[in-house]
C-alpha cells in the first residue's frame, strides 16, 4: 500500500479533531460497519435506525442526522473517504460528536460501500480515516460472505449499476467474463482488504462477521444489546437467471443513468413476478473452480479469524 501522506495542522478534520479533544474528555468509541453486498447491511441498518431508543440504554448510538432517507446508511463517509474531503468529514463529526446523547458510550455508522469503495480511496482519504482512528476508539466490523456466494450476488448487482461509475458497472458480460475485470477480481481480495485497513487503522482493531440469516441478532449482541424480537426481511434480493438475462439485453444499449434506472425497475419487478418458478443464479462448475482457486487463500485465512 501507498505511503499515506500526514495530516497538516491546518487540515479541516485536524482543525476539527483538536476541538472535540478540548471539548470533551474522552470522545466515544467509534465503530464503522461494512461488509460485502448481501450481507444484510440493510437490513442492519434499518434495525439500527428503529431501534435508537433501545440501543441507547446500552450506550449504543447510531446516529440520525445525514443517513440515506430508504436505507438508513452513512454513505457519506464512502464519499468523503473517495473525494479526500477532510471539510466534508470535519463537517458531519461536528454534528455527531455535538449531537450524541450524554449516555454514548459507541457511535456505529454503517456503510456497505466501505468495503467495496476500498480500493478507490486516494491515499489521502485513507490519511483522513487514520486520523479518526486517532481521535476516536475506532474499530471496523467487517461481515464477509463466502466468496462464491460474494461473487454472484455482486455480478448481479453490478448489471444493476450505471455504468459511468466504474469499469466494471453494467456490462453485458457473464459470470465467467467478469472475473476477467481488474476491479470485480480485486473485491474477491478479503484478505488484502483486511490488511490494508488493518494498516490504516491499527492491528487489532477488526472485527470479521460471517454472513448468515441471524447476523442483525449477532451484531446487536456484540454491541452489547438485545437484539430486535423480528429481523426486518431482506431488502435487496438478488436477481434470478432470467433477471440477469433480462439486465444484460438492457445493458447492449448503454442507457443514461435515468433511463437505465427506470429499465432496472422493470427488470426487477418481473424477477418478482417470476419468483421461485425463475432458476437461481448459479455458475458453472468451471467457473465455481475458478472462483474457488482465486480465492482459497484468501478465504482460508480470513475464514478462521470469522465470529
Amino acid at each position: 500500500m501507498t505511503e499515506l501522506p500526514a495530516l497538516g495542522a491546518e487540515n479541516a478534520l485536524a482543525v476539527a479533531g483538536s476541538r472535540w479533544a478540548r471539548a470533551c474528555a474522552k470522545l466515544p468509541r467509534l465503530i464503522l460497519h461494512t461488509g460485502t453486498p448481501k450481507t444484510g447491511t440493510t437490513a442492519l441498518q434499518q434495525a439500527l435506525f428503529r431501534h435508537g431508543d433501545a440501543l441507547l440504554e446500552h450506550g449504543v448510538w447510531y446516529p440520525p442526522m445525514r443517513v440515506d432517507p430508504v436505507e438508513k446508511k452513512h454513505h457519506y463517509l464512502v464519499q468523503a473517504f473517495t473525494g479526500a474531503d477532510a471539510g466534508a468529514l470535519a463537517e458531519a463529526f461536528d454534528e455527531i460528536v455535538a449531537g450524541a446523547p450524554p449516555r454514548t458510550r459507541t457511535i456505529v455508522l454503517s456503510a456497505e460501500g466501505l468495503f467495496n469503495g476500498w480500493w478507490d480511496y486516494p491515499p489521502e482519504g485513507k490519511a483522513l480515516l487514520r486520523h479518526l482512528g486517532t481521535l476516536f476508539e475506532l474499530e471496523m466490523w467487517t461481515c464477509f460472505r463466502e466468496p462464491l456466494a460474494f461473487a454472484l450476488s455482486q455480478y448481479a448487482q453490478l448489471l444493476r449499476n450505471p455504468r459511468l461509475y466504474s469499469p466494471a458497472y453494467g456490462l453485458d458480460v457473464g459470470l465467467d467474463e467478469i472475473l476477467d475485470n481488474a476491479w470485480f477480481a480485486q473485491r474477491l481480495d478479503y484478505l488484502g482488504f483486511v490488511v490494508e485497513a488493518e494498516a490504516v487503522i491499527g492491528a487489532g482493531r477488526q472485527r470479521l462477521f460471517r454472513y448468515g440469516p441471524d447476523i442483525v441478532e449477532r451484531i446487536f449482541r456484540a454491541l452489547g444489546a438485545e437484539p430486535p424480537a423480528q429481523n426486518p426481511p431482506d431488502v435487496h434480493p438478488s436477481l434470478r437467471t432470467a433477471g440477469v438475462d433480462l439486465m444484460r439485453v438492457v445493458n447492449r444499449y448503454d442507457l443514461p443513468p435515468q433511463p437505465k434506472a427506470v429499465a432496472v425497475g422493470f427488470v426487477l419487478e418481473l424477477d418478482r413476478l417470476m419468483g421461485e418458478r425463475a432458476e437461481p443464479l448459479r455458475a458453472s462448475p468451471a467457473c465455481a473452480e475458478r472462483i474457488r482457486r482465486m480465492t482459497q487463500r484468501s478465504w482460508s485465512e480470513i475464514e478462521a479469524r470469522l465470529e
